[in-house]
């Protein structure tokens, strides 16, 4: 049975023993909501990126919108409110690319990546302490900004890859 050692409100941090093959060990994991990323495309075929400070690292990151889906919220749905939320856009379909685990050895967070299309352009309504900017990209442009590592983020290159990959 996990034990909580710390409770932020937005994450727990948990110890627990596990025992597959020899002497049983304490782990540690944390347990934070799944989140949604979304892909953004418009008419014209750009992407919508943003630009973000993160305290965390304490950086601006060039990123597709994503976040944490709110308790018995459907995936779909957390990913038509962030789009909204971080860009102002509102997409006419959404598509279900892929879903990933984080980083499983540490995070039970899945991610769950959306591709959007048919956009209208809204108004934004961040998250208080939000700081964004929206850019749209030519696949090209995105394309070498990874490449030059302009581009960081890991959700946003397995986003973009994926889409090229797969779907363009």
């Amino acid at each position: 049975m996990p034990e909580t050692i710390f409770d932020t409100g937005m994450f727990l941090l948990e110890r627990f023993d596990f025992s597959k093959r020899g002497p049983e060990k304490h782990f540690y994991r944390i347990v934070e909501p799944d989140s949604v990323a979304i892909l953004p495309i418009t008419a014209s075929g750009k992407i919508v990126i943003e630009r973000q400070y993160r305290p965390a690292i304490r950086k601006y990151v060039y990123e597709i919108p994503a976040g944490h889906a709110e308790k018995g919220e459907r995936m779909e749905s957390a990913a038509m409110r962030e789009l909204k939320e971080e860009t102002g856009y509102r997409a006419g379909m959404l598509s279900h690319m892929f879903s990933a685990y984080k980083s499983p050895g540490l995070d039970t967070e899945l991610l769950t990546f959306f591709l959007a299309t048919g956009l209208k352009k809204g108004k934004p309504s961040p998250d208080p302490g939000e700081i964004i900017t929206t850019r749209e990209l030519s696949i090209g442009n995105l394309l070498e900004m990874i490449k030059s590592n302009r581009i960081t983020d890991a959700k946003t290159i397995a986003a973009t890859l994926f889409y090229v990959s797969f779907l363009h």
